[in-house]
């Protein structure tokens, strides 16, 4: 047995009992925990801390598991429960990293940001860090944007589809145009153009000119926030001994036909236009005829488009004939959808 001398008279065993100086333990771990102390360098017992005051810093590793990095754990209230917020650093890491907190709690909404070299703030998103490389509002909306598109529908009928990703569409239309009067034993009227329709629009045909006599009325536009009326046609006319006929009817986009004349024939209105087509000219006992009205012309903007929509484009009205000269067809209608995606 060891002995200890307290003096030259007399000795004691060893390890010395609390009474005596010692801790009665015979470990150096029953002798911490009968201090409440820990050794010197790396612990693996102690089981729980209240509170530690460091002067350097604090290292963590996961020992249990090599496999898992090292971790903090902060747990709730011991009151309400055993649930915690854990920070862990990453399984493999290229270098260490030191992140540097802010020095004040913020602003309101403020998220928290880096400079890339490990110090951190409170501070407003810049725009190149919202996703679009921009440094300036302007510069971000224009990086945003998509540039429209358009689709153009100049004859027939068929199924509109709205491209994906489409925020609204805005619709232009324009009816076909009425054809011309003809002038002529048998005077005639110039057939009404076809009506153009998208979805709920429609822009309907301008009527034919009259036979010697007035030009056809412009188109009626229904389910437009802008109607317009098309043009009248101009009525058939005897002038100084010359009958000439009456012009076809312009419309939102022009287009109406010139009038027939004792030299020249009556004038077809422009494709896609609308226009009316001239009326023809008469002779010294005939009078000319009138033009073809234009068709009417509509808009309307779609701020939830549907996935379809149906849609025909008007043709213009034929053109009369009669034994003096016949009167000239009228422009087709046309539609046009723009597309915006911002």
């Amino acid at each position: 047995m060891s002995q200890g001398f307290i003096n030259d008279n007399f000795a004691v065993p060893l390890p010395l009992a609390v009474a005596s100086g010692g801790t009665g333990s015979a470990t150096a771990a029953t002798a911490r925990a009968a201090l409440s102390a820990a050794q010197s360098g790396a612990n693996t017992d102690i089981t729980s801390l209240t509170s530690v005051s460091l002067l350097d810093e604090i290292a963590c590793k996961y020992n249990a598991n090599p496999a898992i990095a090292g971790r903090i754990s902060l747990y709730e209230a011991s009151n309400n429960g055993v649930n915690f917020v854990r920070i862990s650093a990453n399984t493999t890491l290229s270098s260490s990293l030191d992140f540097v907190w802010p020095d004040s709690a913020g602003t309101v909404s403020y998220p928290m940001i880096t400079d890339g070299g490990g110090g951190l703030s409170f501070a407003v998103l810049p725009i190149a860090g919202g996703g679009t490389g921009a440094t300036t509002a302007i510069a971000a909306r224009t990086a945003l944007a998509q540039v429209p598109t358009s689709q153009l529908f100049i004859t027939g009928s068929g199924t509109y589809t709205t491209p994906a990703n489409c925020l609204y569409i805005t619709v232009e239309a324009i009816g076909g145009g009425g054809g011309g009067g003809a002038s002529g034993v048998t005077p005639a009227t110039g057939t009404t153009g076809g009506a153009t329709t998208f979805s709920t629009l429609t822009c309907n045909g301008g009527v034919g000119g009259v036979g010697e006599g007035a030009g056809g009325v412009g188109g009626t536009v229904a389910g437009s926030t802008l109607p317009i009326q098309g043009g009248t046609g101009e009525n058939g006319q005897y002038q100084s001994g010359a009958s000439v006929g009456g012009s076809g009817g312009q419309g939102a986009f022009g287009g109406g036909g010139s009038r027939g004349t004792g030299i020249s024939g009556a004038v077809a209105g422009i494709t896609n236009t609308g226009g009316g087509g001239g009326g023809s000219a008469g002779d010294a006992t005939n009078n000319s005829s009138g033009g073809g009205g234009s068709g009417g012309y509509g808009f309307v903007q779609i701020n939830t488009p549907a996935a379809t929509y149906s849609y025909a484009v008007g043709a213009g009205g034929a053109g009369a004939s009669a034994s003096i000269q016949n009167g000239a067809a009228g422009g087709s209608g046309v539609i046009l959808v723009r597309e915006f995606y911002i």
